[in-house]
């Protein structure tokens, strides 16, 4: 079913380019032209991307170098996620960066972090035997691939930094900056990143918290502000659980358990958090806290019993429990 504004701005589309028979004045086209963006505009912030890819195309067809109808094609490309796609957009994108609109090195970095991936994932396959190669050394052909996505990351980080460049505060680029550290393998410069974002996506979600709540707030911006919000913060907990394992990795199990508390404070719900922080409490002597936090787990789990992360869980318990008692048993000789 189309949305009302959607469909308005259709009917518009039909009146101004009937206005006159034969071909349409330049005003007319300019009328038309307005129509386009803001009808694909409409369409793209409503999630409707095959739609908005229409309507933006249709707009080119008019004003074929017209870089906000290419911007909202090159983003709806984007969000529909097929290969083919990504490849659209990045070269959409590459039209457009030199403006230095940060919506264009934004994507640029998006869809070059995208790009290594396919070209990992193709990696991966080749190399597993999930996918036949034609190329007469596998192995070599393999290697290739594994050097693309390399050097798509490595561009990655480039346009991320440039999109801080313009906006230190684009808690996006910082989060794309996090991904492509990561992906190459670069922790300490990841686990910066993540911190980064974290900072600025927290002021973000704290000020649409407050703004909800505000009294002028209508039933309909309500409800678009509380989506909002809820994608703000699956973000947020996905940021705290990267800035955890990167912790960890680094040695610094402290800063990893204030992320785990800082994502169960969003999302106390999320299980495997309480795994991830039993251990640490295991590993730092907190052994009745590992005991509640398994516990909490086991608790929230849906895995089956016979599940690896299950029988994991279950030793974990079991050497916490044992530690507890250890704990005990020296309280009781020292006093």
């Amino acid at each position: 079913m189309r949305h009302p504004l959607a469909c308005l701005l259709f009917a518009a589309i039909l009146a101004t380019g009937c206005a006159s028979d034969g071909e349409p004045t330049a005003e007319q086209k300019e009328k038309m032209l307005e129509v386009y963006k803001e009808t694909a505009q409409s369409l793209f912030s409503m999630g409707e991307v095959e739609r908005a890819a229409g309507q933006a195309m249709k707009g080119l067809e008019l004003a074929p170098d017209d870089q906000e109808l290419k911007l909202i094609l090159a983003w709806s490309l984007q969000k529909r996620g097929r290969t083919e796609d990504v490849g659209r957009a990045e070269a959409l994108f590459r039209e457009v960066a030199p403006s230095g609109d940060f919506r264009a090195l934004l994507g640029l970095g998006d869809a070059l972090e995208r790009k290594g991936l396919a070209f990992a994932e193709a990696a991966d396959k080749i190399e597993s035997g999930d996918r036949v190669t034609e190329a007469a050394d596998p192995r070599k052909r393999v290697a290739d691939l594994r050097a693309k996505s390399l050097e798509a990351w490595r561009e990655a980080v480039g346009w991320y930094r440039a999109t801080i460049d313009k906006q230190r505060e684009n808690s996006d680029a910082w989060g794309g900056l996090l991904r492509v550290h990561s992906l190459l393998g670069e922790r300490p410069a990841a686990l910066e990143a993540a911190r980064r974002a974290l900072e600025h996506s927290r002021a973000d979600y704290d000020f649409w918290e407050s703004r909800v709540r505000a009294t002028d707030v209508r039933v309909e911006e309500e409800r678009r502000m509380r989506a909002l919000i809820g994608r703000k913060q699956k973000i947020l907990v996905a940021t705290h659980l990267s800035a955890y394992q990167l912790c960890v990795d680094e040695g610094l199990p402290d800063e990893a358990r204030t992320h785990l508390d800082a994502a169960l404070a969003l999302d106390p719900n999320r299980s495997e958090c309480y795994s991830r922080r039993a251990q640490l409490n295991l590993d730092s002597g907190r052994c009745k806290e590992a005991v509640e936090d398994i516990d909490q787990f086991l608790r929230l789990s849906t895995l089956a019993f016979e599940h690896p992360d299950m029988r994991k869980a279950w030793q974990l318990r079991r050497e916490a429990e044992a530690c507890v008692k250890r704990q005990q048993a020296s309280s009781a000789a020292g006093g």
